[in-house]
């Protein structure tokens, strides 16, 4: 008798199984809502090579929004919007250090749809 519910339940199960792991997060292919025409993400690696704390913020057309802070001797990488960006591809960074009233500025930098450009701010 278990074996004939078996039978009839088995592919039930297997079918119960097979949703389950198609529904789940990470379930393999894409995610609910994917669109294969969204934009690549663009961002700004940032990498700090100085003994302060910098405080990062981008400049585009003279306007300045502060992206974040990198610790010293280290490195982090930002996503720049296109509401940051502003439809534009020529932008610069200022860097503060925390503790100090020095600043740092990048020259323009062309920053491409969906690629990732790196600031190095170095000792002087």
């Amino acid at each position: 008798m278990s074996g004939g519910l078996l039978r009839r339940a088995g592919p039930l199960l297997l079918a119960a199984a097979a949703v389950g792991c198609a529904a789940r997060p990470g379930g393999g292919g894409p995610p609910a809502g994917a669109d294969d025409s969204a934009e690549a993400v663009t961002r700004a690696r940032i990498v700090n090579q100085q003994e302060l704390q910098m405080r990062v913020h981008l400049v585009v057309r003279g306007r300045e929004s502060l992206l974040g802070s990198v610790p010293p001797f280290s490195e982090r990488v930002f996503e720049l919007s296109e509401t940051r960006l502003g439809g534009l591809r020529e932008v610069s960074f200022r860097a503060d250090p925390i503790g100090s009233t020095d600043s740092w500025r990048s020259g323009e930098i062309h920053v491409p749809p969906g690629e990732t450009v790196t600031w190095y701010i170095r000792r002087p």
